[in-house]
């Protein structure tokens, strides 16, 4: 058995006993240096437990690799990794300090999206995020080559096939094809629209296509302030085969409304406001109120809207849409200055 886990490290498991054979770095790992194979323990570094101090760890919880599926070819012999080489400052909350939240996220360390402190701003200029999709030799457990990203977005599950090609979708839209013993990229179609799902193959009446569902979303790229352009937020099932030639339409460049005047509010509220998004907006409508595409984005929305701010954020006016109510951990003192960061944040966008 064989996997590339979240923690950085590929491993390889006797089946038959479950003992851990191999366990090597396939992204850049800090929190530990290595697996001792005797305990099937990985021996950890030290301060990377966060507890007292701010530790910068890689990977993100985010994972080396996450639950896009991985691919393998028997014709290689190599596995196909949607790979990610991030890492994130972890901030402890002591317990004490710590309240559990219904409905929302309680990983027992800070998330309110204060600024980066100055070790992790050198960590990250060391080791910028990558994201791409990795070939990766199991038994000499080394990388063989690998295809980048354009964007630190997880890419899409991969599908391996009996013709050497290896074909993943990317978060910008693009489905590629490569080859699957050298790397070489060999195909590309614009999907226009991310790609988070795997791709399958199937024959009918003789003859093969590859299909895969396209539509954006997953946590890193909802959450991670990338903006696309005239985005087509709809999800479809595409097909391909050999010899077809057609394309999509362009997508129609969006419009969006004139946002409202700045709030007048002190600039502590709006750093109130900013933190109160953090803690409980941005894990969908993304990092400092830019979305991808896949959920709407709060500074574009129509007057109306923020004009009925609190009765969608404190009374659920939109639950049937599927936003919640927050009624249990905001109140209108707080919607308020929530309202007037996200106002000032489509001012910002429009000056």
């Amino acid at each position: 058995m064989a996997h590339a886990t979240k923690a950085g490290f590929f491993y390889i498991i006797d089946r038959v006993t479950g003992e851990l054979l191999s366990a090597e770095k396939f992204v850049h790992v800090t929190w530990a240096s290595h697996y001792d194979l005797q305990t099937g323990r990985p021996v950890e570094n030290p301060g990377k437990r966060y507890l007292g101090e701010p530790a910068t760890v890689f990977p993100t919880g985010m994972g080396g690799h996450n639950w896009r599926s991985m691919a393998y070819s028997p014709i290689t012999g190599l596995y196909y990794i949607p790979a990610l080489d991030m890492g994130s400052e972890f901030i402890e909350i002591k317990p004490e300090d710590f309240t559990r939240l219904r409905r929302h996220w309680n990983v027992g360390y800070n998330i309110d999206g204060a600024a980066m402190s100055e070790p992790m701003q050198q960590a990250m200029m060391k080791k910028l995020p990558q994201a791409f999709l990795l070939a990766w030799d199991p038994v000499a457990q080394r990388e063989v080559w690998r295809a980048p990203h354009p964007f630190f977005a997880h890419g899409g599950g991969v599908l391996a096939t009996g013709g050497n090609l290896v074909l993943q979708g990317r978060a910008d839209g693009q489905f590629m094809a490569y080859r699957a013993d050298t790397g070489e990229s060999v195909w590309a179609f614009d999907a226009k629209n991310g790609i988070m799902a795997a791709p399958i193959s199937y024959e009918v009446n003789g003859e093969q296509y590859i299909a895969v569902a396209v539509g954006r979303g997953g946590a890193l790229s909802q959450v991670m302030d990338i903006e696309y352009d005239g985005v087509n937020p709809r999800g479809r099932f595409m097909a391909f085969k050999l010899g077809d030639t057609a394309l999509l339409p362009a997508v129609q460049q969006q419009t969006f409304p004139e946002p409202p005047p700045r709030m007048a509010v002190s600039p502590e509220d709006i750093e109130a406001g900013r933190v109160l998004y953090a803690n409980f907006c941005f894990r969908c409508h993304g990092v400092n109120a830019i979305s991808d595409g896949s959920v709407p984005d709060l500074r574009h929305l129509p007057h109306a809207l923020y004009d009925n701010f609190d009765k969608a954020v404190l009374a659920g006016t939109m639950e049937q849409a599927g936003m919640p109510r927050f009624d249990d951990v905001l109140d209108k003192r707080s919607a308020h200055v929530l309202k007037a960061y996200i106002i000032g944040r489509a001012n910002e966008e429009r000056e």
